[in-house]
């Protein structure tokens, strides 16, 4: 299919990195699906021991990572404030700078869960509705953030989630990736990468192979020391440029975890779908997607670091990320 842009200049540059993925993407492909147990693996909170973990036990979560515009999506908060109130704001600029965000919704009056009550990595939290809006028609299609104020902490609380087109206009189709990030979510004591036993030690093995996306998002790097990352992160770690072609091109977006759910004729709407930052963990069947895109006639630029390096199965309609 035809690839057209309305500036020559801009057009040069874009493709001038693009990667045109051919019979090759089949490199790509992860192993197939493989017969695995469980691992002994309860979960024990760090009994607040580390104030960092204290200060992050606040959060939330909705129950789609992507939702279409004029669809409904869920806000399940754990706040120890008895009452608080909330923004939903669409990013729309650097970090910092006075157009980084603009609010689309205020909300009041709101009552959250218990933090961490009835929480594991692997099942999530069992937590009750906050509420539950209903994405305009008119809301571009974008990077969202639930945000909040909680008990014991002074910064605020994000919930993100992406907003994506029912009826395709943009010229392109930007992935988001959420699946990293909870690969090293450590809400409710573990992550892919270890977790804490019942002192409060973090701990290598075991780990979970099982994650559930019903968490707040606390990610750390724990690879060899365990610290505690802020929960204030950018989905994709290539912001400047993601807002650049929001600048010279009508863009679209999706997350990873919902591209099994919207499928490749979803995909197959777009001339040009774009994947960039540290996209680790992927499944086979999302490899899969983008092979069949390419290979129908769709382009594709890929500048991701470690891109579908992990191996992961999405389970339970997608609400849980399985490794192997």
């Amino acid at each position: 299919m035809p690839l057209y842009f309305t500036s020559e200049n801009v057009k040069a540059v874009i493709l001038k990195r693009l990667f045109l993925l051919t019979a090759s993407i089949s490199l790509l492909l992860l192993p197939s699906p493989v017969v695995f147990s469980e691992p002994a693996f309860e979960n024990h909170l760090p009994n607040l021991m580390f104030q960092a973990y204290v200060e992050y036990s606040e959060g939330g979560y909705a129950n789609k990572r992507t939702v279409l515009q004029g669809d409904r999506v869920t806000f399940y908060i754990g706040n120890a404030l008895d009452h608080f109130s909330a923004k939903v704001l669409r990013v729309t600029g650097p970090p910092g700078s006075e157009k980084h965000t603009q609010t689309m919704l205020e909300l009041d009056g709101l009552r959250g869960n218990s933090p961490e009550f009835g929480c594991t990595p692997q099942n999530g939290c069992d937590w009750d509705p906050t509420f539950e809006i209903t994405i305009p028609s008119n809301w571009p299609s974008g990077w969202y953030r639930l945000a909040f104020p909680v008990k014991y902490a002074e910064e605020l609380r994000y919930v993100d989630f992406i907003v994506a087109e029912r009826d395709k206009s943009a010229e392109l189709l930007f992935i988001f990736d959420m699946q990293t990030a909870h690969a090293y979510n450590v809400y409710a004591g573990g992550s892919f990468y270890g977790s804490f036993d019942r002192s409060g030690t973090w701990v290598r093995q075991p780990s979970p192979t099982q994650l559930s996306f019903r968490r707040p998002l606390v990610r750390s790097h724990s690879f060899r020391t365990p610290r505690i990352v802020e929960p204030v992160w950018i989905p994709h770690e290539e912001e400047s440029f993601r807002l650049w072609l929001e600048g010279n091109f009508s863009v679209a977006y999706i997350s990873n975890d919902a591209l099994e759910r919207f499928g490749l004729q979803y995909l197959e709407q777009y001339p040009l779908i774009v994947i960039v930052g540290t996209q680790e963990y992927w499944s086979n069947r999302q490899v899969e997607l983008i092979k069949n895109y390419v290979l129908g006639g769709g382009a594709l630029y890929l500048s991701a670091i470690e891109f579908a390096y992990g191996a992961v199965r999405l389970e339970q309609d997608g609400e849980v990320m399985r490794y192997f």
